[in-house]
């Protein structure tokens, strides 16, 4: 969120009528935040300080460096590592090659089972999984709805019956902002800035429990070969303004184009 900048202007007499004028311009500063306030979680590769080589938080990542914590300081929660391998920190992102996951284990309330989720991310090859909700612990296949590409065609997948979200034709390969709505209704899904069909609900607990890096694609465990940029959560249904407005942040911070 940018904050607004304030303007001094000081105006001093001089004999003769003249006047010499000072102009003075404070600025109250500029935030990286995004624009919807009051978000749950948000994991973002370039805040600094929120990147650790281990689950304990001792030693912050570099790049080149694994990554077995992703961390947000204001929500005092985050992803650690699940699997024995952990994902590697890029300049811009972290690195998955198809064998690490990070998960979210609780801390995630959604009142009410509403939220909307954003992740920027590429997805490489394969049926790749960008994350997946489970109601017990993180990586547990077939037990919630989650984001990935499947066969080309479905970016939100519910995997206990209920119908997918095609989402038409997105290659591999391409960085993009992801989005997903739940409201009280019916699920949406959202492709940089194109929205997609909804589908019906399947329910979901009141804490959300993730799986960063993988899904359940129907055939098995699909892991993501690609990189994941930001993983941004709110527990309430945005507006459709709302969720336009924060992919737009979201795709200006990351390079995205929309």
């Amino acid at each position: 969120m940018t904050q607004p900048t304030a303007n001094l202007t000081l105006s001093l007499a001089r004999s003769g009528g003249a006047s010499l004028g000072l102009s003075l311009s404070l600025s109250t500063g500029t935030s990286d935040a995004p624009p919807v306030v009051g978000s749950a979680l948000w994991l973002d590769a370039l805040r600094p300080g929120t990147l650790f080589q281990d689950a304990a938080r001792t030693t912050v990542a570099g790049v080149g460096d694994p990554v077995g914590s992703w961390y947000d300081p204001d929500a005092g929660i985050g992803a650690t590592q699940s699997g024995t391998a952990r994902p590697v920190r890029a300049t811009a992102d972290l690195t998955f090659d198809g064998t690490q996951y990070l998960g979210i284990p609780s801390g995630l309330s959604v009142g009410g089972g509403q939220w909307t989720i954003f992740v920027v991310a590429r997805m490489g090859s394969g049926n790749p999984g960008l994350f997946q909700f489970s109601d017990t612990d993180p990586g547990t296949p077939n037990t919630g709805p989650g984001i990935g590409l499947f066969s080309g065609t479905t970016i939100f997948r519910q995997v206990n019956g209920a119908a997918d979200i095609a989402s038409g034709a997105y290659p591999l390969g391409s960085l993009r902002v992801y989005a997903v709505r739940r409201n009280p209704a019916s699920f949406h899904a959202f492709v940089n800035n194109n929205t997609l069909s909804s589908v019906g609900l399947e329910g979901t607990s009141a804490q959300l429990v993730v799986t960063l890096g993988r899904w359940y694609s129907g055939g098995g465990i699909a892991p993501l070969i690609g990189d994941l940029q930001a993983f941004l959560v709110y527990n309430s249904a945005l507006s459709d303004a709302q969720v336009s407005e924060t992919i737009a942040f979201l795709a200006a911070r990351h390079g995205v184009a929309l």
